[in-house]
């Protein structure tokens, strides 16, 4: 019996160790994404077409000079347009954004000359909350899976997190009589037949590259589409996600396997309800923002972000 017994276990193990078997792969698709005590500074356009390098010259300098650490969000406010979405408005509502040309940091309006001093002290602040995500995509959609770190005890009842899908538009003439061309700036920006075209040469700060080249193709940059939650600007609660509800200790983490937050798209070319006219050729970018409902001045604050550009 015990010869029989031992027999038994080793066919069992030889089993086990079938070469031919494939492994099973338990790894959820954040666990190996990082999460830094960080504030990554977010700046809102208010984003005119017309003159879209007013608003991309500052930006192109910031994003260089902070790499990975600065985010930013073009919102066309201006009525009839074909960048327009109705998202804008809400977004504009509650910094508020003032009208095109104007910019919004975190959580104020800042004067473009102290745009690179307020955004050292932006990123200086220690941060609630940071934020990572990961972009995958499939036949129908792109997939946005989030994960959230908390770095001190903290309980509100209006924590949220909205993904916004982004778009870069060549600045063109397109089909069904759409011109997203800018108006001609000469020493900035010039038209040439069907395009605009970058008329400089922008250096960035220690003049150690250069960030637009002349005759380059110039680009409306992350112009807000569509964002996941339909019924909020602002996104879910936290507590959607997390059985935890609103209360959250330091080095809580969410969006795990047993806490995913996943946001998704349809692709455009599948006939949904898309945010901008048919024809106008974009390519996706994807902003995830931690927000919190501020009730002494009854708008939604800041936390963090994080954006991917495909």
């Amino acid at each position: 019996m015990k010869k029989y017994f031992s027999f038994a276990l080793l066919v069992t193990a030889l089993i086990a160790c079938n070469p031919d078997d494939e492994p099973v792969d338990t790894a959820y698709v954040t666990d190996g994404i990082s999460l830094k005590e960080t504030k990554q500074a977010l700046l809102i356009h208010s984003y005119n077409p017309l003159v879209g390098y007013a608003s991309q010259i500052p930006s192109l300098i910031l994003e260089d000079a902070h790499k990975g650490e600065f985010n930013y969000l073009s919102t066309v406010a201006i009525p009839n347009t074909a960048l327009t979405s109705p998202l804008t408005d809400s977004i504009a509502l509650n910094q508020p954004l003032e009208p095109a040309i104007a910019f919004y940091l975190n959580d104020k309006t800042v004067d473009p000359s102290a745009l690179y001093e307020e955004t050292e002290l932006a990123l200086a602040r220690r941060p609630v909350a940071s934020v990572n995500h990961v972009v995958t995509t499939n036949d129908t959609a792109w997939l946005v899976d989030s994960k959230i770190k908390f770095y001190r005890d903290t309980n509100n009842p209006e924590f949220r997190i909205e993904t916004y899908l982004t778009a870069n538009f060549k600045a063109a003439q397109y089909p069904n009589n759409i011109d997203l061309r800018v108006n001609a700036a000469p020493n900035f920006v010039v038209n040439q037949d069907s395009l605009s075209v970058w008329d400089m040469e922008l250096n960035n700060i220690d003049s150690s590259a250069t960030l637009t080249s002349m005759g380059e193709i110039f680009y409306h940059k992350h112009v807000l589409a569509k964002n996941f939650n339909e019924e909020s600007a602002w996104g879910f609660k936290l507590e959607e996600y997390t059985p935890f509800g609103q209360s959250f200790s330091e080095n809580d983490v969410i969006g795990t396997s047993s806490t995913p937050i996943r946001h998704y798209f349809n692709k455009p070319d599948l006939g949904f309800d898309n945010a901008f006219e048919p024809g106008i050729e974009y390519d996706p970018g994807f902003l995830t923002v931690i927000w919190c409902y501020n009730e002494e001045t009854g708008r939604y604050d800041y936390i963090n972000s994080v954006f991917t550009q495909l």
